[in-house]
Formats: C-alpha cells, structure tokens, sequence
C-alpha cells in the first residue's frame, strides 16, 4: 500500500513539474510576442504618421522605421524561439518594401545627376590643362584642379550620396532581385564615376550602363 502511494505521489510530483516547465516556457513565448507586438507597433506608426505615402522626402524615417523592423524580425531570435511565423512581422515588412520601386527610380535619378556632374568636372579639368603651358600657370592650374574636386565632392555629397546611401539600405533587402541588383549597382557607383574622370568614354558607357539599369526596374 505504502509503495502505491509513493508512486502516487511521484506521479503527481512529476506532473507538476512538467506542468510548471510548460508554463514557465509559454510565458517566455508570450512575452516575446508581446515585444515583437511593440516593436512592430512602434515601425507601423512611423510608417503611417511619418512617412505615409512621401517616402522621397522622408528617407531618414524611412531608414530608422527599417532598423526598428530588424529589432522586431530579432526579438524571437534573441529569445531563442525558432521555426514559429510571425504574420504581424511579414505584414510590416511587405509594407517596409511597397515604396521600393519609387526609391529605385529616385536612384537611377541620383545617379544619372552625379554621372552629368562627374563628367562636366573632367571637362573643366581637360580645359584647364589644355591651357599653355608655363611653371607659374602649373601652380595656379594643380590649384584650381584641386579645388574643382573639393567643390565637386561637397556637391555629389549634398545632391545625391546621402540619399543613395539611405535608398540603399532599403534595396539591398528587397523581395524583388531586380531592386538587390540595382542595390549592387549604387554600390559600385563611386568606382564608376572615378573611371569616368579616368577613361575619355567612361561618361558615356556609363549613361548607357544606368539606361539599361532603368529599363531592368520597369
């Protein structure tokens, strides 16, 4: 009789423990529900309050909302909780992306603008060089070549780098394999343009190279 109750009592014993690990791992599960829930929130409403339907004009936003939808992709991760979808997750991100081709075409823009800058400073270069040749004009010719370039980088910097460094963040993680593949164009755009100021026909295949890249993203 004495040994019937002691199993008894082991069963019950057992059973509690396991019902405790059950709990104790549910409530671990809900609570990183609950987190993915307010990060996702906290994306959402940047998305609908700050950006809405002006992602060109809000691209820092634009940017910050993505970063807040990588902390709500990770929380499960970090939680060790692996194999469950997240519908609310895959919904924030079919949203992070619906502007992606209108940033891919603001891109192809950015670029063609830095293309025509890069190739009007090789001709003012040419110009300068082409002048006659004496010690003197070499100082004030190496001069104003110099300053050329520091204008011309502050130019690209303001009208366009920023910009494309921002919109590439946001294609490098497209759905779509045609805005990854422009993403990989934006970041050989600085090779690019330096070949342009090196090879006298560098300006016009690379025209050539973004017209093809625009016709890919229609």
């Amino acid at each position: 009789m004495k040994v019937w109750i002691l199993l008894a009592s082991s069963l019950v014993i057992f059973a509690c423990s396991k019902e405790s690990e059950k709990t104790e791992l549910m409530i671990h599960f809900e609570n990183a529900q609950r987190q993915t829930q307010s990060v996702v929130d906290k994306a959402n409403d940047i998305l609908d309050n700050k950006i809405a339907d002006a992602p060109l004009e809000n691209l820092a936003e634009l940017v910050y909302a993505k970063e807040v939808a990588d902390e709500a992709k990770n929380v499960f991760k970090k939680a060790q909780i692996f194999d469950v979808e997240q519908p609310e997750v895959d919904a924030l991100f079919s949203k992070l992306h619906r502007h992606d081709s209108a940033l891919a075409y603001k891109a192809i823009s950015l670029m063609q603008e830095m293309t025509q800058k890069t190739i009007n400073l090789r001709q003012r270069i040419n110009d300068i060089k082409s002048q006659p040749y004496s010690v003197s004009k070499k100082a004030g010719t190496d001069n104003m070549v110099e300053f050329l370039g520091e204008q011309y980088n502050k130019d690209i910097q303001n009208c366009c780098l920023d910009d494309l460094y921002r919109i590439n963040i946001m294609l490098r993680t497209s759905p779509e394999e045609k805005y990854t593949q422009l993403s990989k164009a934006i970041g050989r755009s600085i090779n690019d343009l330096t070949n342009i100021l090196k090879e006298e026909r560098g300006g016009q295949l690379y025209k050539q190279e973004l017209e093809e890249l625009a016709k890919s993203i229609e």
